[in-house]
């Protein structure tokens, strides 16, 4: 890396002090399995442009984002993981810790300058690619050996004969993880009975021990099956775990018997395809996971604390060729925790603006484990922090606004009044356990996007989305509509109704009798009697009274008659 980083001071001298930035990098790194790698990318600052911008990315998708002086990791599986070197100005070199398997790739590294004198901005990006070896700490350097073809001379082999150390020289890559040549080598007793030439074979590793049944030509181990294991298992208590323990299945040789044992006590056995558990607690609980061929791996339901231990898996081969067996064992260590809690969280809320809102964050609590921190933060900066039953509220704008919702144990859930259109945007939750078995800590986070929704005032106020609102106005309108219709049509039709009347002939009489009653001063006519009554009175008067009558209705016919056809009247 020094190496590298003088080359680059070189290259600087000769740059104009105005030129634009130039990234350098390495187009390879190596790294360890579970251990820390820099993946080197730097420029030579330059007076006429300022930095701006950093981003790290892999397989497409941001992980780390560099503005200013704050540092943002989009994904959680890389909180705690990923940071800048920053050695020196113009190290933007990316340290990654806890190599996992799924980090190799390719690697991008991108760099955003501002210039001084225009205030343009220019972008350049360089790819790394990244290799990652499976290299455990026990893992022993092999020894190289020449094999004579002359016939040695017949002189005794000493068991311990010292054999030379190896020196590497260091030709590796900037980057890459160079492998120490102080390693401790096994040593190897040499056993006089071989032939001569033979090759005699050193284990490397204390387990898996080899054991050849002496039917076999010294030798001859190619083929053989070699147990592939892990180190070391976690099972969380009162759940199930699956030991792994495999190897690859060989045409020459079949497998007959599998051991699995604790603490030195056989606890299950496969035998010409049936299994055997020993122990009654046991029963219901050990079995194999043959999930394919090769597979021998031991699952436990229902953990206990007293399961955690030494477990080791032990197999027998049988030769199809010699009929000799052999026998491979390897010993896995299981560690029980008691149920850690978890946070729950859902990944996208919406809000509406000038409302309220809950950002739900919640976990099942344990026994074991006591809350002892909360913090919600956005942005990358603490706005809320929860310690010992008391919130800090760090924001002024955000006093009297934000605060915890403990509607039931393990609900760490943040409530926001009075939403902003700035309130949008990334909530992390983090909480701290401590445990009680072990006084250890504990610490996990989840993160969530906020969405504001800009809403009428009735929206935001009522709570009814915006759709039911519109929905609801339009039903209104009809509804008003159709009453006012169905008004105006029945006062239509009474007024139809009124106009094309046709009287009936007791109407008929009743408006004579009312224009009778206006000719002759206001007299009603009497009722018309009927044909049987007697019309005429004997009046004392005699011809008087006739004569009277006479004039009366004659004076009525003239008035009829004037009323009805005055034309005629006219003319006489």
């Amino acid at each position: 890396m020094e190496a590298f980083y003088w080359l680059i001071l070189l290259t600087s001298v000769f740059a104009c002090s105005h030129a634009e930035p130039n990234l350098f990098i390495t187009e390879e790194v190596i790294g360890k399995w579970r251990d820390s790698v820099i993946l080197p990318c730097v420029y030579v600052p330059s007076p006429g442009y300022v930095e701006e911008e950093v981003i790290w990315s892999f397989g497409g998708k941001t992980i780390l984002r560099v503005e200013g002086r704050s540092e943002m990791i989009p994904l959680i599986k890389y909180r705690r993981r990923l940071s800048l070197v920053r050695a020196h100005p113009g190290d933007v070199s990316l340290n990654i810790s806890k190599l996992q398997m799924d980090d190799k790739g390719q690697y991008n590294c991108e760099v955003i300058w501002r210039s001084t004198d225009t205030s343009d901005s220019i972008q350049k990006d360089a790819t790394i690619k990244l290799n990652i070896i499976r290299a455990s700490p026990a893992t022993k350097i092999p020894t190289t050996e020449k094999i004579s073809t002359k016939r040695p001379e017949p002189t005794a082999v000493s068991s311990t004969t010292k054999k030379p150390k190896i020196e590497v020289i260091n030709t590796q890559r900037p980057g890459s993880i160079a492998v120490s040549s102080t390693t401790k080598k096994p040593k190897t007793e040499v056993i006089n009975t071989q032939r001569p030439g033979s090759i005699a074979v050193s284990s490397t590793t204390k387990k898996p021990t080899t054991e050849v049944i002496n039917t076999q030509r010294p030798g001859s181990i190619a083929g053989e099956p070699v147990l592939t294991i892990r180190e070391e298992i976690t099972g969380q208590w009162r759940e199930s775990v699956i030991i792994p323990c495999s190897y690859m299945p060989s045409t020459e040789y079949v497998e007959e018997v599998v051991i699995w044992s604790l603490g030195g006590r056989t606890i299950l056995r496969l035998e010409d395809s049936v299994e055997h558990v020993y122990l009654t607690r046991n029963r219901g609980r050990l079995s194999l996971s043959r999930s394919h061929p090769g597979v021998v791996s031991l699952r436990i339901n229902n953990l206990q604390m007293d399961d955690k231990g030494q477990y080791n898996c032990e197999v027998i081969w049988r030769s199809r060729k010699t009929n000799g067996k052999i026998q491979k064992d390897a010993t896995i260590k299981l560690n029980i925790v008691k149920g850690e809690p978890s946070l729950v969280m859902k990944e996208e809320i919406n809000g509406h603006w000038r409302s309220s809102v809950v950002i739900p964050c919640t976990y099942t609590p344990c026994p074991d484990y006591v809350e002892e921190v909360v913090i919600w933060s956005f942005g990358g900066r603490t706005i809320l922090r929860l310690e010992d039953s008391v919130e800090h509220v760090y924001l002024t704008k955000n006093r009297g606004r934000l605060s915890l919702s403990r509607s039931h144990p393990g609900d760490i859930s943040l409530r926001i009044n009075n939403l902003q259109m700035d309130d949008k945007g990334q909530y992390n939750c983090e909480v701290m356990w401590r445990s009680r078995s072990t006084n250890g800590k504990i610490q996990k986070d989840v993160t969530t996007t906020l969405k504001i929704i800009r809403a009428s005032w009735a929206v935001a106020t009522l709570g009814i989305p915006l759709y039911l609102l519109i929905l609801i106005c339009v039903l209104c309108t009809a509804v008003v509509a159709t009453v006012v219709i169905v008004i105006l049509i029945t006062k239509r039709r009474k007024k139809l109704s009124e106009i094309y009347e046709v009287p009936n002939m007791s109407t008929l009489l009743a408006r004579e009798g009312e224009s009778h009653s206006q000719v002759n001063g206001g007299q009603r006519c009497e009722e018309p009697k009927s044909r049987n009554e007697n019309e005429y009175e004997p009046s004392p008067g005699g011809g008087a009274a006739r004569e009277g009558t006479y004039e009366k209705m004659e004076f009525v016919k003239e008035a009829e008659y004037e009323l009805l056809i005055p034309e005629r009247q006219e003319k006489n």
